[in-house]
């Protein structure tokens, strides 16, 4: 069976459903192979295999009435349509299915896949807080490579390349 992901980048930056091509033991295993999240640092994670879909949610004002307001805190959702900047409602309540699971994605250091259970487990490149703010950290190879292409792409971007 196939997980349904939330992706957060960064506490919120963008949020994105993703539904993998894979098992739950294969995203667990793919998961822990990543030598480091760098590549998805621009862009997000448009290039998980799967079906992924960028997502927006609205916050449930606090003074809204009772029935307005869903576990999640979450009002709607709306998702993009392509690569263009049309949005689409999809429903005035996003729920989630029972035991979905949950990525925070932004540094090697900064990086989880929370799955049943609230079991956390961290991807190859993982590396702790101390480590990453040390003086004398030195990304892997891996994650250098990574990150060095995401910022390629992103400069190409800007420049219209």
């Amino acid at each position: 069976m196939s997980p349904v992901v939330r992706i957060e980048e960064e506490y919120g930056y963008r949020n994105w459903i993703w539904m993998p091509d894979m098992s739950e033991e294969e995203v667990v295993a793919w998961w822990k192979s990543l030598s480091s999240v760098g590549a998805y640092f621009y862009d997000g994670p448009k290039d998980l295999p799967g079906e992924i879909h960028q997502v927006y949610f609205e916050r449930t004002p606090h003074d809204a009435p009772e029935e307005d307001h869903d576990p999640a805190g979450l009002r709607f959702c709306v998702v993009t349509n392509g690569e263009g900047h049309t949005l689409d409602q999809i429903s005035e309540f996003m729920e989630l299915p029972e035991g979905a699971w949950y990525i925070h994605m932004h540094t090697d250091n900064d990086s989880i896949l929370i799955i049943d259970n609230d079991e956390r487990v961290h991807h190859a490149g993982y590396v702790t807080d101390e480590e990453y703010y040390s003086d004398d950290y030195e990304p892997s190879p891996e994650a250098a490579e990574a990150s060095g292409f995401a910022l390629h792409k992103q400069i190409q971007k800007i420049i219209g390349k």
